[in-house]
């Protein structure tokens, strides 16, 4: 059997959601570092679509402000901004949660989380569930999780050591150990497959149809209370032919009744 202690990935967290080395630059430089050439980091990522983001803003605001209509500013401002918010900090988080109720020996491998116990624990029902929150908290928002190129070549390593461990023991004992390392990564990469699976589907849920729903709908709002502006506008344009009538008397354009006019001669001491 495959220890489960010795699969954990040996490397040194930068942030939560990554495994790429710290760097001894300092923290605004290295959101301008790669990875590796040509691909671009998360904060990198980040910074970009927040610039766009802005151009956008910018843009709709001055067409707006020609227009007197700042409808196209509240859409971008809701799908993009609701956008970069639930793509770069909501999406991870919950990754996390669905693999905080995964087996307790994959979810440890899957999820480091940086949590470190106090050196002085003080006795408490408060204490304890005030750590057991700050334990649970940390896992969810800043625990880092490996990408599957880095289970790939864990994976690779692993069964280089097994055939080493148990090349003494016969060929046999050799694809015993390959398909118990087999077993255990097919299970890891299923959990965070899935849990990938998780967050793209409910981003675009959110994105692709939540959002772009409230703003369909909005938007018919805005255009349903400006035509009903438009019309009492026209209504209160509109020329009285009967000219200035007495204070309390019924509107002509608007009946209950108009004022009838006599064509009939009367002489002025019956008017």
């Amino acid at each position: 059997m495959v220890n489960m202690n010795n699969l954990t990935l040996p490397v040194r967290f930068r942030g939560a959601g990554t495994f790429a080395p710290r760097s001894s630059t300092s923290a605004f430089l290295r959101t301008f570092d790669f990875d590796e050439l040509g691909r671009s980091t998360v904060k990198q990522n980040m910074l970009l679509y927040a610039g766009v983001i802005l151009s956008r803003l910018g843009a709709s605001a001055v067409r707006g402000q020609e227009i007197d209509s700042y409808n196209e500013v509240r859409e971008h401002a809701v799908r993009d901004l609701f956008g970069w918010l639930f793509w770069f900090l909501a999406v991870d988080p919950i990754k996390r949660t669905y693999l905080r109720f995964a087996p307790e020996e994959y979810r440890d491998l899957l999820v480091h989380n940086p949590y470190q116990e106090p050196l002085k624990s003080r006795e408490g029902l408060w204490t304890s569930w005030k750590e057991r929150v700050k334990k649970e908290a940390s896992f969810i928002f800043k625990g880092g999780m490996p990408t599957a190129e880095q289970l790939d070549n864990r994976k690779t390593q692993m069964m280089k050591k097994v055939r080493e461990a148990a090349g003494g023991w016969g060929d046999e004992a050799v694809k015993v150990a390959e398909g118990d390392v087999e077993k255990v990564f097919h299970k890891l990469t299923r959990f965070r497959s899935f849990a990938s699976g998780i967050g793209i589907v409910l981003a675009i849920a959110l994105l692709g149809v939540g959002i772009p729903l409230i703003n369909i709908l909005t938007t018919q709002k805005n255009v349903a209370e400006r035509e009903t502006e438009r019309e009492s506008e026209k209504q209160g344009d509109r020329p009285n032919p009967w000219g200035s009538l007495p204070s309390g008397f019924p509107d002509p354009v608007q009946p209950p009744f108009a004022p009838r006019v006599s064509r009939v001669y009367q002489p002025s001491y019956l008017r």
